[in-house]
């Protein structure tokens, strides 16, 4: 009832402060019933292989999204490798799940599937709505195999993706 109402334009309204797109208050609320539900289904950071921690291995990667005012809409998906602190930056229409993933699958089309998979063999990213659509995140556009494996750091530890985090404030 009024409940679920009030519930959805506060949803509505602070997605707008954070900068998201200008949906209406039932794709909001939609969209955080389908977080619950992601929730379910999230790989944990602990969960990543362990030689990931030690950075030897190229592959390995961070996610996170950048943008620079309420007004402005667009942002960077920013990409960074965690041994080499290589990066790859594509510029996106709004901080969706679908503009995420989008930008990934541009990316895969120019390197083909399995360098896309050489290439990044792990991302870890946060816990933003930007980043529910696990299985378009995960799974190859080009031959519907897996292309990478998504690992999710714990709500605000920024410190369990240091590289990108530290990458994102120059």
């Amino acid at each position: 009832g009024q409940k679920k109402k009030d519930d959805a334009r506060a949803a509505y309204i602070k997605a707008g402060e954070e900068g998201a797109d200008t949906r209406t208050a039932e794709n909001i609320k939609g969209d955080f019933e389908k977080w619950k539900i992601v929730c379910d289904r999230k790989r944990s950071i602990e969960d990543r292989p362990r030689d990931v921690l030690k950075r030897d291995q190229p592959g390995h990667w961070e996610m996170d999204t950048v943008y620079s005012s309420k007004d402005d809409l667009t942002c960077l998906l920013v990409l960074t490798e965690r041994m080499t602190r290589r990066e790859k930056i594509v510029k996106i229409p709004n901080r969706t799940a679908s503009s995420v993933v989008k930008a990934l699958d541009r990316i895969e089309r120019r390197m083909g599937a399995p360098a896309f998979r050489e290439t990044f063999k792990t991302i870890t990213c946060d816990n933003g709505m930007e980043f529910t659509d696990i299985t378009g995140i995960e799974k190859s556009k080009l031959n519907k195999g897996s292309r990478t494996v998504l690992y999710f750091a714990h709500p605000y530890c920024s410190g369990e993706r240091g590289s990108n985090e530290n990458q994102n404030k120059m």
